[in-house]
């Protein structure tokens, strides 16, 4: 009897097994976080793209008055092609596009210094989508947030930076 049990028991181990194999677990997907269409709308509002650090530009005969939190001065020749606008391209939230200026004293430079595209950025970021303290930062210090302001710093002078619809939110 003991050899039969023996026996069995050995059989058992080598058996293959029968049950359903667990199923992988699958991540789950990547949380979005899609601007809020309100808080893009709210940037026509002089004060609101102030606050946030944006230009607004009145035109004269041959200058461009331009204010933002940190200027207030005219420029000559007048500056031409800038946008500061919503559904300028699919997928883009908001576009910030400002060619170099023209200071007075002749100096042909970027509107913003580097701090200050730093702070015009996590404004708009946390405007565009609603994001303040802990989760701002989070979405700042994350891959997708870094690589978004890198090219921001560099487009807005250039060819312009589009926000897009949706960011995903780091783990």
């Amino acid at each position: 009897m003991r050899a039969v049990l023996l026996a069995l028991a050995m059989f058992s181990l080598a058996a293959p097994s029968f049950a359903k194999p667990k199923a992988r677990q699958k991540a789950p997907a990547a949380k979005k976080i899609k601007v809020v269409r309100a808080k893009v709308e709210a940037m026509h509002n002089a004060k609101v793209k102030r606050d946030l650090g944006l230009p607004t530009a009145a035109f004269g005969s041959g200058y461009s008055h331009i204010t933002t939190k940190w200027h207030d001065l005219k420029v000559s020749p007048p500056v031409d092609g800038w946008v500061t606008d919503y559904d300028e391209a699919e997928g883009s939230a908001y576009r910030v596009r400002l060619s170099r200026i023209t200071f007075p004293g002749g100096e042909k430079r970027s509107l913003y210094t580097d701090d200050q595209k730093t702070e015009v950025f996590k404004n708009m970021i946390g405007h565009l989508y609603n994001l303040k303290g802990p989760a701002l930062a989070k979405v700042l210090g994350g891959a997708e947030g870094k690589a978004l302001f890198e090219k921001f710093k560099e487009g807005i002078d250039e060819g312009g930076f589009d926000f897009p619809m949706a960011l995903t939110a780091p783990r």
